[in-house]
């Protein structure tokens, strides 16, 4: 199994992208707890925007998109 992680700047915008080639799962199916909810809650708080893309089976990719300012 093997895990990217990318970080890219363009101007004042920095995406971070992690993926893995795993088992992945299904988000309106997994169990409900702190994590998923938290990492949402936590992008959100910093004022970006957080997209997790996973289906069974094909892997994760969970990519944060944040405005950088001085």
């Amino acid at each position: 199994k093997q895990l990217f992680v990318s970080f890219k700047l363009k101007g004042d915008l920095l995406k971070i992208n992690i993926e893995d080639d795993g088992i992945g799962f299904d988000e309106q199916k997994v169990k409900k707890g702190n994590g998923l909810d938290n990492m949402y809650k936590r992008a959100k708080d910093i004022k970006g925007n957080l997209t997790i893309n996973s289906s069974k089976n094909k892997g994760c990719q969970v990519l944060l998109t944040v405005k950088i300012t001085p």
